[in-house]
């Protein structure tokens, strides 16, 4: 009997021990929970956003047109960790340019349609500082007009479709997008249609 006592004292203060250490644990390993669920950032959704736009011509384009103004609706969607696949479609004016005389004056538009893909290297809790690059079909109008020849002035415009690009650096903040890219028109001419542009986008929907 006395060597059961001796024994038994023992391993109840071992199960004893066992159970308040249990129980210590399980509240630490709650909060560790908690706070991985805490930390852990809600699944990135697809958004649309409206961005005014400002381009200027640079280059042999500088010499046939002037600023443009426009607007373009993007899309973004996440398709891993900082990278996002990217569309953009839009309509820019460019201003017309007349020559020294002012006997003719030239002009175009362009309604881009551009996807590509966009990686943010430097990330923020809303956002942060992004690449891009961007391959599409761009429809160019080009407009003219002529006078001085004694018969008044004579206009001509032509409509053609463009292999464009685009590429940009740009900083998202929030439901803002601030984006500077050079765009270019048409690849096969390259230093014939380039244009720096600025444009600064809202997010007004996500799903």
């Amino acid at each position: 009997m006395r060597l059961f006592h001796a024994l038994s004292l023992p391993v109840f203060s071992l199960c004893l021990f066992a159970s308040v250490s249990s129980s210590a644990a399980e509240p630490l390993k709650s909060r560790k929970v908690e706070s991985a669920e805490a930390t852990e950032k809600p699944p990135e959704k697809t958004t649309l956003d409206a961005a005014p736009t400002f381009a200027l011509p640079v280059g042999n384009f500088s010499e046939v047109t002037g600023i443009g103004l426009g607007a373009l609706l993007g899309i973004r969607h996440p398709i891993a960790t900082q990278l996002d696949v990217t569309g953009r479609a839009g309509f820019v004016y460019h201003f017309s340019k007349s020559d020294p005389d002012g006997v003719s004056s030239m002009g175009t538009s362009e309604l881009p349609l551009l996807g590509g893909v966009r990686y943010t290297f430097v990330p923020t809790n809303d956002g942060g500082f992004y690449g891009g690059a961007e391959l599409g079909v761009s429809i160019l109008f080009w407009r003219a007009s002529v006078g001085g020849l004694g018969l008044g002035t004579v206009s001509g415009s032509d409509t053609s479709a463009k292999v464009s690009t685009a590429l940009g650096l740009g900083y998202q903040l929030g439901k803002l997008d601030m984006k500077g890219s050079l765009y270019v028109v048409d690849i096969g001419h390259l230093s014939d249609t380039m244009a720096l542009m600025a444009s600064v986008g809202y997010s007004f929907a996500d799903f």
